[in-house]
């Protein structure tokens, strides 16, 4: 021994040992509470001409001590001159470790002198024997001596063994790239850590572990969670724990958790990891990572991080059979390693709980009467999630509940239309909801009204806050309490503090409102998860349909919406024809059978399919005829279109799968707007009714477009609506089959070349593709049959991208590969060319030009493009444009997912004046391709004009000839009282209206009857005028026209007339957000010049309107911009 140490003094190996005899190891691995260790130093010398002056101290033995697991931390710390204390520990003599190998490198400054004195110290501290001590002194003076010559330490390996005080089984250092690593192993080999750093300023360790509570609810509602009550040592000698479930992590989990989760069960309990996701339940609130550093309280100067992954795990179902050797379902004590563990199930002590169940008993109250599941749910909504309080109101005990209640409201083809819950699932039941019910939540304790109000536009609808701030005018209504005693909880009276707001949605033709069914109106499907009393989490899902306002009876001054008439209550849910669904929706088709290979998943699931051309021709032929009957129709439609049986398809979830495609129910299939494959396929069937009933008005078509069907597929008649509740109902239907004006929609199919003549013959190659147009149009809604774009862009979507939208998706799919439609491959190229036309975006919004609201650039300009990039004359142009509209009619028309109640879309949910205004509407667009966007609006003012019910003589010429004819659209009342108070105006604002009203937002583009002929842009659309002109404008308008020629004015002074073609081809949207601010009775007037503000839709600049002429950069900013009232 001496010589190999020789050899390593003078250049060679150095080996420095401390280390224990063999009665000292076994000692180490036993039960010992000394916690005794021995240490083996193995030191690999080298040559240097460097000195220093530093110490090598040993810092050992650090304990910690944490819910119930204790770990012997150990840890070389390198320092100048400190003195250090030490645990007990015993040292025996040293020796040489020959051929020891370099684990670790130390940075250059690391190198050491051991001083004498300090080795004398610490042996007199350790309690060494004289002999033991006088050897260690010598050799190691003989060392230092060496090491002051150029030895110095370059390399060290430690192992250190210590009691897991879980196992009693070793655990060493190991090397790391930034330092040390403490494992450790229990009796199946589980690896823990603690890591060392090698820094010289800062020594910290880091210690992992997962400290666990496993718990459930017992019979009384109590919760009981998993301990360790005893264990017995390698002694024989039981020992009292009372401890938690914990287990240290393994270097090889990196940090993984949930796989140390798995494995704590298996290993300890013997429950393999496949079953134990059916027995317990892991909240997203019971996982909480701490982290934290402090100054070791056994180790002087040594700080320690602290890492625990706290976990808190429910059972799901105690009386599973794989728990019986948990004690369970009784929570029975058990054991453990064959008996060397022993576990109980301990009650929680909650001074909460037992102060809530005394308060409810000493008011009379049984507990008894609430289920476990209602006790845990009042306790957590108290308690844990503060969403409501229990408080003693006049010696009553009152359970209080703060509900914030948001009518979010869109102004859809000039009409106020509110959103509202249609239907909800929930744990496995659907919920038809009959009342009018609207987006709703639990406010929590404190909670501002505006931030609850954003969180459940979040939470509910999916609308992010950016998007809030932007694009909603929120405001205040009013609260009120509703008193009523709670079925969940029996005998506790609630009151509700519900808080109406109103959210206004600023611009529903903005695309990024597609995802709630804006602009169209359509129903839509949101899916949220929500937490049980269990603890699990149960998928919510909630239709949300958008219903005309009107049909709400509206309270102006409270702000308030109620129940229509045509909303059944409660009581009268059990009416056959208000909840029997065979009675409104048709059966879906089998689904199809999938094969083929092709990596575009719709050529897979059409693969071999062909459409039946024998029933497609007999279904376009007969729509005429007599003997021909919608219950035949639909029997030909699905026979022939396979595209109709793709609302069945779901991808598959097996863990198997190859990328297949299964075809179970079509209920679990969801749509782009959130609704169901089922949903979907009825709103499909819904608009070919539509195409059938309208083709054939001449027979019974109008009964069955407006009253529906009956259980033998007739249309019903007023037999069908005996029942009181559907009086309502009726009448409103028959008034819609009276008013309506079927001549002009007649007059749509003639244009359209659907029919040859009105009353006569119909086209059957053009209704054919009709057909297939309104089968095909919608099927990619259906998220899972989106492509990739596969060469080069499309639409702007990169090679590579899946395509999101899903028209640009099927007009990839009918320019790409429109061999994956067979009803669209198999026609002619004809008709190819105007179902092509016909899907193409035209961004048109009927409502402007109806209302006249639009400048004819910012109407007509992307549509007209359309129509000149695909028209090969001028006739042709007009018929598909017509078809166009005849589609866009037939899929509004369907919009409502029951088909066999006739098209209620329009029937009982759409203002008759306003389809009217449309129908009426339809013929003017027809001659964009030989016209231009100005004359073709021109000739359409001249034409409502002319055919106003209060006659108003020739269509005006001049200066202002233009704005008087809009003007006259927009306010749709009084004519003549607006046209006195226009010529009434003073000269300034006159003329700011004239000239404004005048401009096209098309280059080289003036209205022929107006005398305002100079060149400049851009046009400035002013949103929501109408409503400016039909709200206030009713009380006062000429007040109106002030706010409105201001409007105009302050816009202009933000950018100036140029004569730049860019510029004249520009139209500038300015929206008056707030209706009710401005444009109410009382209130209105506050928008008069000095107090009114111009503000960006960023929402990012606010000026008052005498102000803007300063912020010309603005001009550089969005080109939407909203009015705001200011306050007083």
């Amino acid at each position: 021994m001496g010589n190999s140490q020789g050899s390593g003094l003078f250049g060679g190996k150095c080996c420095l040992g401390l280390g224990g005899s063999s009665d000292m190891q076994s000692m180490v691995c036993g039960r010992s509470n000394e916690y005794d260790l021995s240490v083996q130093v193995a030191v690999k010398g080298a040559e240097d001409d460097m000195r220093s002056n530093l110490c090598l101290v040993f810092t050992l033995l650090q304990l910690v001590y944490i819910t119930g697991l204790v770990l012997v931390a150990g840890m070389l710390r390198f320092a100048c001159g400190k003195q250090c204390r030490y645990m007990r520990i015993r040292w025996s003599s040293i020796w040489t470790v020959p051929g020891s190998s370099p684990v670790l490198s130390l940075t250059a400054f690391a190198k050491f002198t051991i001083k004498v004195d300090q080795l004398q110290k610490l042996h007199e501290q350790a309690g060494l024997s004289v002999a033991a001590k006088r050897i260690w002194c010598r050799r190691d003076l003989h060392w230092l001596v060496c090491a002051q010559i150029g030895s110095h330490l370059s390399y060290f390996e430690a192992h250190m063994l210590v009691d897991d005080a879980t196992s009693g089984t070793p655990a060493r250092l190991k090397p790391a790239s930034d330092g040390l690593v403490y494992a450790v192993w229990d009796s199946s080999r589980q690896e823990g850590m603690v890591h060392l750093s090698t820094e010289a300023k800062q020594q910290l360790s880091a210690l992992r572990f997962i400290p666990l509570i496993l718990g459930f609810r017992n019979d009384d509602g109590r919760l009981q969670e998993l301990r360790i009550k005893t264990e017995i040592s390698d002694s024989g000698k039981e020992r009292e724990r009372n401890q938690l479930l914990a287990m240290v992590m393994r270097l090889k989990d990196r940090g993984s958790w949930k796989e140390a989760l798995e494995r704590c069960f298996d290993i300890k309990f013997a429950i393999p990891q496949a079953a134990q996701d059916g027995l317990f339940h892991i909240a997203k609130d019971a996982y909480k990572y701490e982290e934290y550093t402090a100054e070791s309280e056994t180790v002087p100067d040594m700080l320690t991080t602290y890492k625990t992954h706290n976990v808190v795990v429910t059972i799901k179902d105690k009386t599973r059979k794989e728990l019986a050797n948990l004690g369970l379902p009784a929570g029975k004590d058990f054991s453990t390693e064959n008996g060397q563990t022993r576990w109980t199930w301990a009650p929680v002590t909650n001074d909460k709980e037992d102060e809530l169940m005394q308060l409810l008993s000493q008011h009379g109250i049984d507990v008894s009467e609430f289920t476990w599941q209602s006790f845990v749910e009042l306790y957590s909504e108290v308690y844990e999630k503060s969403l409501s309080t229990i408080q003693i109101v006049d010696g009553q005990l009152v359970r209080k509940v703060r509900v914030v209640k948001v009518w979010l409201e869109a102004n859809l083809l000039s009409q106020k239309h509110v959103l509202i819950i249609k239907t909800k699932q929930q744990q496995g039941r659907v919920q038809n909801i009959r009342s009018i019910r609207t987006l709703s939540m639990r406010m929590r304790a404190m909670q501002q009204w505006a931030d609850a109000v954003s969180e459940a536009l979040f939470l509910r609808l999916g609308i992010p806050e950016q998007q809030q701030q932007e694009l909603l005018s929120v405001t205040n209504s009013e609260t009120r309490e509703e008193v009523e005693f709670s079925v969940s909880f029996p005998g506790l009276k609630t009151v509700y503090t519900i808080i109406e707001v109103r959210c206004e949605v600023l611009n529903p033709q903005d695309q990024r409102w597609q995802y709630i069914g804006l602009p169209s109106a359509e129903d839509f499907t949101f899916c949220r998860q929500e937490q049980l009393a269990t603890g699990e989490y149960d998928m919510v899902l909630t239709r949300w349909g958008w219903t005309n306002a009107t049909e709400i009876e509206y309270e102006s001054r409270k702000g308030l919406s109620r129940p229509s008439h045509y909303d059944a209550n409660k009581d009268q849910a059990s009416l056959a024809m208000q909840l029997d669904k065979s009675k409104k929706q048709v059966v879906p088709p089998e689904p199809l059978p999938v094969s083929g290979k092709d990596e575009l998943l719709i050529m897979r699931v059409m693969d071999g399919k062909a459409t039946d051309w024998a029933r497609a021709r007999r279904a376009a032929e007969q729509i005429r005829s007599a003997n021909y009957t919608t219950k035949d129709f639909y029997s030909d439609l699905v026979a022939a279109f396979p595209e109709l049986r793709l609302y069945c398809v779901v991808r598959e979830t097996a863990p198997h799968g190859d990328g297949r495609v299964l075809l179970p129910s079509i209920s679990t299939l969801t749509t782009s707007a959130s609704r169901t494959g089922d949903d979907e396929y009825q709103r499909t069937i819904g608009a070919l009714f539509c195409i059938f009933w309208l083709m054939r008005m001449h027979l019974d078509g109008k009964e069955s477009f407006c009253f529906g069907l009956d259980t033998d597929w007739k249309p019903r008649n007023r037999s069908h609506f005996q029942e009181p509740e559907l009086e309502v109902e009726y009448k409103r239907r028959k008034s819609f089959y009276e008013k309506t004006d079927w001549a002009a929609i007649e007059g749509l199919f003639v244009g359209a070349g659907l029919l040859k003549k009105a009353g006569g013959p119909h086209d059957v190659e053009r209704t054919l593709a009709m057909l297939v147009l309104m089968t095909v149009h919608d099927v990619m809604k259906l998220d899972i049959l989106r492509p990739i774009v596969g060469i080069g862009e499309f639409a702007g979507y990169k090679n590579g991208e899946p395509i999101g939208d899903h028209d640009v998706a099927l007009s990839y799919v009918l320019e790409r590969c429109p061999q994956a439609l067979p009803s669209f491959a198999g026609l002619s190229p004809e008709m190819q060319e105007s179902i092509r036309f016909t899907h193409c975006k035209l961004d048109y919004n009927m409502g402007w030009l109806v209302q006249a609201e639009a400048p004819p650039g910012a109407l007509f300009k992307a549509f007209r493009k359309v129509v000149l990039a695909g028209a090969a004359s001028d006739q042709k142009s007009a018929s598909n444009i017509a078809f166009y509209f005849v589609h866009w009619f037939a899929d509004l028309a369907g919009a409502e997912a029951f088909p066999l109640q006739g098209c209620e879309k329009f029937v009982l949910k759409f203002p008759q004046q306003v389809l009217s205004s449309f129908i009426d509407s339809f013929a003017v667009v027809w001659n964009l391709g030989p016209k231009t966007e100005t004359e073709v609006f021109e000739e359409y003012l001249v034409w409502r004009w002319g055919n106003m019910e209060q006659r108003l003589g020739p269509a005006p010429t001049g200066f202002g000839a233009i704005a008087k004819m809009r003007l006259v659209l927009m306010a749709q009342g009084d004519n003549h009282e607006v046209l006195r108070q226009f010529s009434g105006l003073k000269k300034s604002d006159q003329q700011i209206l004239g000239q404004e009203l005048a401009i096209t937002g098309c280059s080289n583009q003036k209205f022929k009857r107006d005398s305002y002929k100079e060149v400049g842009g851009p046009a400035i659309l002013v949103y929501y005028a109408p409503a400016l002109m039909q709200k206030a404008g009713k009380q006062d308008p000429a007040g109106a026209l002030i706010v409105m020629a201001e409007i105009f004015r302050q816009a202009r002074s933000l950018w100036p007339l140029s004569k730049n073609q860019e510029d004249c081809d520009k139209t500038i949207l300015a929206q008056l957000p707030d209706k009710r601010g401005i444009f109410g009775q009382q209130s209105w007037r506050l928008a008069l010049p000095g107090h009114s503000f111009l503000q960006s839709l960023s929402g990012r600049c606010l000026h008052r309107f005498p102000e803007l002429d300063s912020n010309k950069d603005l001009r550089r900013g969005p080109t939407t911009f909203l009015l705001r009232r200011a306050e007083e």
